[in-house]
Formats: C-alpha cells, sequence, structure tokens
C-alpha cells in the first residue's frame, strides 16, 4: 500500500498491478463508499467519531477500497493518514503518523518474524487516559478532519504480539478515539482478514457496530467484465473488436469476480497486447490464461506458506471427504483436526487455517474456502490417494 502520492512526474507511464494498492480501473463496492461518505457526513454533523471495520478474505480486495477511501477523504479536504498497530498502544507512535505520516521507528514487522523489543510500551501509562502525549495526539486529531486507516489489522491477534501492559495501553487509546469529540469530522477505518472483528473483541475491543462492518465478498459480474474490458483498450485493444467479448468469457471463467485473480490477469493482457500491438489472437489469449493461471497458483502456495506439508494434507483430505458440501460449521473442522492430530494441536490448526485465510467465516457464521478455485488446488495438489 502507498503511505504517499508520489508528487514527482514520472517520465513515463506507469501501471499499477499489484495485489495491494489503488487499482488503476476501480469497478463495484458502491455501497461502501457510499456509506463511507454517509460516516464523514455524520461525523460533521454530530461531532463525533466513526469507526467501522472492513474484513474479507485475502485476495478480496479490501487494501484497494481502503485506497478508495482515502481518495474520497481527500477529495472532501480531508487529512489522510495511515498509521501501524503499534500506533494502537503507543501515543508517541500514534502522533507522529498523525503528525507526518511516518513514523521514526519502521521496524514493525508484517510478518511472524517480528521484533518483540519494539513491542514494550514506551510511555509511562497514566490512569484515566491522562497522559499528556494522548491529549497532544487528540488535541491534533481535533485540529483537521482526519481520516484514520489501519490495515493488515488481523496481525495484532498473533500470538505474542501483545502482552499484558500493551493491552492495557491500547485500551485507553481505542476508548480515547471511539469517544473523540470533533467539529471537524473524524473517521477511523480498520481493515483485516475475515477474523479481525473476533481479534479486537479478544483483546476487549469491541468498537465495531453492525452497520459500520463490511464484510467483502466477490465483486459483481458486471464489475468484473468492466475491469477486464477496460484493461484490454487501455493495452491497445479496440474497443469494437469482435473478440473481446470471447476473451472477457474465457478470462472471467478462471477470475471467480476475485480482486486479486482479476488482478493477475489483467497484468498478464496488459503485457501480452503491448507485444501485439493490440492484436486479441488466440495464440495471445492462451498466454494470458497460462500467465494468469500461474499467479494464481503462486498465490495460493503464497496463502499455505506457514503450513507444512501435513497441515496442507489434511485440510485436503477434509475437503475431500466433504466434496459435496461448499459450507462447513467450526465443530465439523475441528472435530476432523482433532481426530488426525488430537484436540489441542486440531484446535490450533483450525485457528490458524482461520488466520491465515485459507478458512472464511460468511455471514451466516459458516466456514468455506472463499475461492472455487483454490479448494479444487488444495485437493489435487495436497490429496492423497
Amino acid at each position: 500500500m502507498a503511505l504517499f502520492k508520489n508528487k514527482s512526474k514520472p517520465t513515463k507511464t506507469t501501471y499499477h498491478t499489484s495485489e495491494r494498492g489503488k487499482a488503476k480501473f476501480f469497478h463495484g463496492r458502491e455501497e461502501e463508499k457510499k456509506h463511507f461518505r454517509g460516516l464523514m457526513s455524520e461525523s460533521i454533523e454530530k461531532r463525533e467519531g466513526e469507526a467501522c471495520l472492513i474484513q474479507g478474505s485475502p485476495g478480496v480486495g479490501k487494501s484497494a477500497l481502503l485506497e478508495e477511501f482515502k481518495e474520497i477523504a481527500r477529495n472532501q479536504k480531508w487529512r489522510v493518514r495511515r498509521i501501524s498497530i503499534k500506533s494502537l498502544y503507543d501515543p508517541n507512535e500514534l502522533y507522529l503518523w498523525i503528525k507526518n505520516n511516518t513514523s521514526k521507528d519502521v521496524s514493525e514487522g508484517f510478518h511472524l518474524g517480528l521484533n518483540f523489543h519494539i513491542l514494550k510500551g514506551s510511555y509511562e501509562r497514566k490512569t484515566n487516559s491522562k497522559n499528556p502525549n494522548l491529549i497532544k495526539t487528540i488535541k491534533e486529531i481535533r485540529r483537521k478532519p482526519t481520516l484514520l486507516v489501519l490495515d493488515e489489522a488481523q496481525r495484532i491477534g498473533i500470538k505474542g504480539y501483545i502482552n499484558d501492559s500493551n493491552r492495557e495501553y491500547m485500551l485507553d487509546i481505542a476508548n480515547e478515539l471511539h469517544n473523540l469529540q470533533s467539529n471537524k469530522g473524524f473517521v477511523f477505518v480498520v481493515a483485516g482478514l475475515g477474523n479481525t472483528k473476533s481479534v479486537f473483541k479478544k483483546l476487549g475491543i469491541s468498537r465495531f457496530t453492525g452497520k459500520n462492518i463490511f464484510n467483502l465478498g466477490a465483486l459483481d459480474k458486471k464489475a468484473e467484465k468492466s475491469i477486464l474490458k477496460k484493461w484490454i483498450i487501455e493495452s491497445g485493444g479496440k474497443e469494437n473488436d469482435e473478440n473481446i467479448e470471447f476473451w472477457i468469457k474465457k478470462i472471467t471463467e478462471e477470475t471467480h469476480c476475485w480482486a486479486h485473480h482479476i488482478t493477475s490477469y489483467t497484468s498478464a493482457i496488459f503485457k501480452e497486447l503491448k507485444k501485439t500491438n493490440g492484436k486479441l489472437t488466440t495464440v495471445g489469449l492462451e498466454k494470458v490464461l497460462a500467465s494468469g493461471s500461474d499467479s494464481k497458483k503462486k498465490f495460493y502456495i503464497q496463502r499455505l506458506d506457514e503450513f507444512d506439508k501435513r497441515e496442507c494434507q489434511l485440510i485436503s483430505s477434509f475437503l475431500k471427504k466433504n466434496k459435496d458440501f461448499i459450507f462447513f460449521d467450526k465443530e465439523k473442522i475441528i472435530d476432523f483436526f482433532k481426530d488426525n492430530v488430537g484436540f489441542d494441536a486440531g484446535l490450533e490448526l483450525y485457528e490458524r487455517f482461520v488466520q491465515d485465510g485459507v478458512l472464511h467465516r460468511n455471514e451466516n457464521k459458516d466456514y468455506m474456502i472463499p475461492i472455487p478455485s483454490m479448494r479444487t488446488w488444495l485437493i489435487n495438489q495436497f490429496g492423497q490417494n
């Protein structure tokens, strides 16, 4: 995710096609954007802060939606600040991000190999939220209409990430942000995997109401087709080319309306059509499909990076055994793992699959593999005869 807008003019046109960050062509999520605009207005009208949570599986498009929110806020002349997780328990860190959109301490990890020495409280905690640094931070937020953004928030639930002392600091800061009064406007947007609300709740933070929780799923088909068509044209294809619809049809059979997969194929489209001067050939389509398929596999491998082969075989066996079911309840999953590795190890394995987004809990509180092609790949890759 980009932290700053690049003010320098690039020497050539660049195209951002990675999984994270602002999408070049963003379609869909109209309800979420409308609701966010409403939160901004409500905050100003009520003179109170607002908070919302974006949850979803890896690759569903959380970061791209965050970038849209940030753009909406900037257009309304709001100050937009991305903050770190450390900001949740250190008002000094929070102040640095709000004041400068940066931090002098950039050692916070984005993976399991964290430097745990930075997790010690960096200020002397005072009771009743009277810490002068926290007061200074709140005053700074009140100076301007402010949007705070925290991405990858589920990381706060990693075992050992938050100690008891930091948890107390975090509750103080969360309480101050939740009750913040501002005449200018204040919105705090948190994004993370599907278990993020549960992670915060376990830490004693239950600040997100039902109406302000966005559980992202796949894009709608109209948005998916619009994105692909715009990329084909942007890459040199002609809008009246009779092959466009066929290309889109074949690609959408592989993307499943999943934001990350769409991005994988649009990247391949751009590279291929630049080579052929925009000609939509049969050979070109085959190359795009092959490249996109390869990107999907790499994405699935990355999602399972923290699991060993035996653990991957277990989830594959579970899916194969329950091939006639799309959704599963928690007990069925845990019972299967428990029968194979014991109760404690089975429960831990279930929690890790949820934490890493391999298993996703939907609005009906059932679990599923969020992407159909990932489920098929898991069974084929790790299925045991």
